[in-house]
């Protein structure tokens, strides 16, 4: 209900909150590279839950976050049954992000 499930926000503080000896706060967050994306029964496609997500990782958690994102609205119908998603669209879009997600990763290493 446009906003992060308490399962995502909890594994993120607790991610947050474990660190090496002499490891400043927040470290399992930095020089790494998240993309987003997201799929719902509703016609948003879990937009209002990925901005919501945005905001912890790039605000709270100080981490990068690509600007792109997938959404997949009607999430019941979006996928055949080998998994695969049936809106060339939204496919197409999603094997971009994860090529930038990789490129932008290879880049920071």
């Amino acid at each position: 209900n446009a906003s992060l499930t308490p399962l995502i926000k909890n594994a993120i503080d607790w991610i947050a909150a474990v660190r090496e000896r002499g490891e400043p706060p927040l470290a399992a967050y930095q020089n790494r590279v998240f993309a987003l994306g997201g799929a719902s029964s509703g016609h948003s496609g879990a937009t209002h839950s990925l901005l919501a997500l945005r905001q912890v990782l790039a605000v709270g958690c100080r981490a990068l976050v690509l600007a792109e994102q997938v959404t997949v609205p009607n999430a019941e119908h979006a996928f055949d049954d080998m998994d695969q998603l049936t809106d060339a669209r939204a496919a197409d879009q999603l094997k971009i992000l994860v090529r930038k997600l990789v490129d932008t990763a290879r880049l920071m290493a």
